[in-house]
């Protein structure tokens, strides 16, 4: 599955908030708009701005320091919308964060990839990022249901799971600079609601080079984060790779990342220890080799030694023939005369 052309206009890395910004008001559909807090986004306005009106606001879903997510209805769909939260200590800075992301959706066009609708603003809730909505919840929802847990294999659900997810990875990665997800984890990839399909949140999606800014919250994911990142270095495609094998650990054993010790363990230290490689990753007895081979792989300390993400799902693909094949032979040989 290759990455779908986009017609719109390529997306730019955001500059910073400036102090200086004008308050010159522009009007949108009847809208009244400050686009001078918004200059960001003036060149997606004509195929992505949504009326307010036209949204609606159902549930929150999910509230942190800076951001709100809620679900809502768009043109009688439901959507995620996802903006400022009112609390956010500097909220000048958290919408610079939000209109980069808008900025980055809007080049990004992938069947493995969580849909931009596009975005809206509001007179009292400001700027709100719209987004496909997947009624199968998270991955790491799925692997939490002890019962659901028990029905998934690596031969079928787990590896179209991790391939769906390596294939948005690959789009990613494509692009010219690299777009860097920065966010790879169960709880950040969403199902549809059969759980056949699998995508990527998108949701801390970024260009290039490791800006400091939106850097904050990749490293608080502590287990997921690259050894590289935890030094300090700059971050570029193959600290996604180290995330991904992560994840495929939760798709293997279906546990939290160091469940036992992160509750009772201060975080520094943590982190001294993945970085020494005094913490180490566990699979399950049952972890196929294939998959094996591959997390080892992803998860290497040295960045420069970590395959591709094209190379990555080449092995997945590889892998599922191989599955697919013991699976064949082990009903022939237990099949009933």
């Amino acid at each position: 599955m290759g990455c779908s052309e986009s017609k719109q206009v390529q997306a730019r890395q955001v500059s910073s908030p400036s102090k200086k910004d004008s308050h010159t008001a522009a009007t949108t559909d009847d809208i009244k708009v400050n686009w001078a807090l918004y200059r960001a986004l003036k060149q997606y306005r004509d195929n992505y701005f949504i009326g307010p009106d036209d949204v609606k606001a159902v549930t929150v879903l999910v509230s942190s320091n800076d951001m709100t997510t809620e679900v809502g209805f768009l043109n009688g769909q439901f959507v995620y919308l996802k903006s400022v939260a009112s609390s956010a200590d500097d909220q000048a800075t958290a919408r610079w964060s939000l209109m980069t992301e808008i900025s980055s959706r809007a080049s990004i066009h992938h069947p493995n990839i969580v849909g931009f609708k596009g975005f809206t603003i509001a007179p009292t809730k400001g700027l709100s990022c719209v987004t496909e909505y997947m009624e199968g919840g998270t991955l790491r929802s799925l692997l939490d249901d002890q019962q659901a847990f028990a029905k998934l294999t690596w031969a079928v659900e787990k590896i179209n799971f991790a391939i769906d997810i390596c294939t948005a990875l690959c789009c990613l990665h494509k692009d010219n600079p690299q777009l860097i997800d920065s966010n790879i984890q169960a709880s950040k990839v969403l199902l549809n609601r059969d759980h056949t399909c699998a995508k990527l949140s998108g949701s801390q999606t970024f260009r290039g080079r490791r800006d400091e800014r939106l850097f904050i919250g990749y490293a608080g994911e502590f287990g997921w984060t690259a050894p590289e990142a935890l030094l300090g270095d700059d971050v570029d495609s193959k600290g996604d790779v180290y995330s991904f094998g992560v994840l495929l650990t939760e798709l293997d054993t279906g546990l939290l990342l160091y469940a036992g010790i992160r509750d009772t363990t201060p975080l520094p230290l943590l982190m001294n220890k993945l970085v020494s490689k005094q913490l180490r990753l566990t699979l399950s007895p049952g972890c196929p080799e294939e998959i094996a081979k591959i997390v080892n792989l992803c998860i290497g300390h040295d960045p420069h030694i970590r395959p591709s993400s094209d190379r990555v799902l080449e092995m997945l693909q590889n892998a599922k023939i191989q599955l697919n094949s013991l699976t064949k032979e082990s009903v022939v040989e237990f099949c009933p005369p």
